[in-house]
């Protein structure tokens, strides 16, 4: 385990204690290089070095880790500039980790620059940027540029909550997934999850939630299908979105603070999508306008159904699938009632003697202002009878199947 330091003040290498041997790339004029250095006892992972002027931090030496939320305000190049995420990317990605690879050199050298522009801390904090700034070699700097436009390339600022096609309707997407950068572009590999609160499922899963991770575009037509009717909400959960804090220690003694990536920060974010209306399925009705009891005396009896969606159920609308009605079955029937009147019922009377049916199927003439239509008309030729039909509640033909028989109630 490394730590990496930029100092002004220490001896150079060859003279430093065995056990604090160097990785990085010594700077001109400076007494100190860019580079890895031993850590603290207790640092649990490679960090980097925050006050140029201070001495190294030695193995010797025992902290306690806590972590960094808020950063100086120090003045640096824009391309040279990092907030506590990217820094934590660009340490998760390039601080070595270990002295056995020498291709590491730049990368130490850089990493450490970096840290010091953005994070110097010490009492004379602007004058060592200023200093590293103007002492730096180029290839250095300019290393460091290129891991700062990765990070910020890389680096999330905002998440979509996305939208929702379908509204009341029984099937829809959910549409405008993903996360985006400082540049307004969409960044992939960021796992979300997608919960859905109410009577609804995601076809692909048949439950309640979806997971995925982004894509460099928005991510649309994930599709949901409605369970009964009402209200569905829903949100979205967006993880590894970069560190909200860096790993940090301050052993005081004149020693250097230390930053390193703290993978136990690592910023997640829910966002509420809006809520929707679902339909499953509706309750169809029948009106009949035989009004009262009818005397028939060598007659046709002739009673208009009228069909409609029960206004008290679902959305109290027919029902439409790919564009059309979903077709209903209605059935009535005639009973001889004898000579006696009776009462209005749901039931029909158990010794009333049924003369006569007829049905028909609803459609589109049953819809808007052309929502009566006769079904059938009923011949009864029962002289001085008392003839009633109850029309009763139908149900959608076949509704949720692909059958060809109707169903019938």
């Amino acid at each position: 385990m490394v730590v990496v330091c930029a100092s002004l003040t220490v001896l150079a290498p060859a003279s430093v204690a065995a056990g604090s041997w160097v990785r990085g790339v010594p700077i001109n004029g400076l007494s100190g290089w860019l580079g890895t250095w031993i850590p603290y006892s207790g640092q649990p992972v490679p960090g980097l070095c925050i006050q140029a002027d201070a001495v190294n931090p030695a193995a010797e030496v025992v902290v306690t880790p806590s972590q960094l939320r808020a950063q100086p305000s120090l003045a640096r190049p824009a391309d040279l500039s990092v907030d506590i995420a990217q820094m934590a990317y660009i340490m998760k990605w390039y601080t070595p980790t270990s002295l056995e690879f020498s291709n590491t050199d730049v990368d130490a050298a850089a990493t450490a620059f970096l840290a010091h522009v953005n994070f110097e801390n010490s009492r004379n904090a602007q004058a060592n940027v200023n200093e590293l700034l103007q002492l730096t070699p180029a290839h250095i700097q300019n290393r460091a540029r290129q891991m700062v436009a990765e990070a910020k390339a890389a680096g999330v600022v905002g998440w979509r909550a996305g939208s929702v096609t379908g509204e009341r309707m029984r099937f829809g997407t959910i549409d405008g997934i993903g996360v985006k950068n400082g540049a307004g572009a969409y960044v992939a590999g960021k796992p979300f999850t997608i919960t859905l609160n109410g009577p609804a499922v995601f076809e692909t899963t048949g439950t309640n939630t979806y997971t995925g991770t982004t894509a460099s575009t928005r991510i649309d037509g994930i599709k949901w299908r409605s369970t009964a009717n009402g209200t569905v909400s829903y949100h979205v959960d967006y993880a590894d979105l970069g560190a909200s804090a860096l790993g940090y220690a301050s052993p005081g003694g004149g020693r250097q603070d230390v930053i390193w990536f703290d993978s136990s920060s690592l910023r997640s974010e829910t966002v509420a999508g809006p809520s929707f209306e679902v339909i499953f399925d509706f309750q169809p009705i029948a009106t009949s306008n035989v009004g009262t009891s009818k005397v028939i005396d060598s007659t046709t009896l002739v009673d208009t159904i009228t069909a409609s969606a029960d206004p008290n159920y679902g959305d109290g609308k027919w029902l439409e699938i790919d564009g059309k009605p979903v077709p209903v079955v209605y059935e009535g029937t005639a009973y001889a009632l004898g000579e006696e009147p009776v009462d209005p019922r749901d039931e029909v009377p158990a010794d009333a003697r049924a003369v006569a049916t007829a049905g028909g199927v609803s459609g589109r003439d049953w819809k808007s202002s052309r929502s009566s239509k006769r079904l059938a008309s009923i011949a009864a030729t029962l002289s001085g009878s008392i003839v009633r039909t109850w029309a009763r509640n139908a149900i959608p033909a076949c509704f949720q199947c692909s059958c060809s028989s109707k169903a019938v109630v």
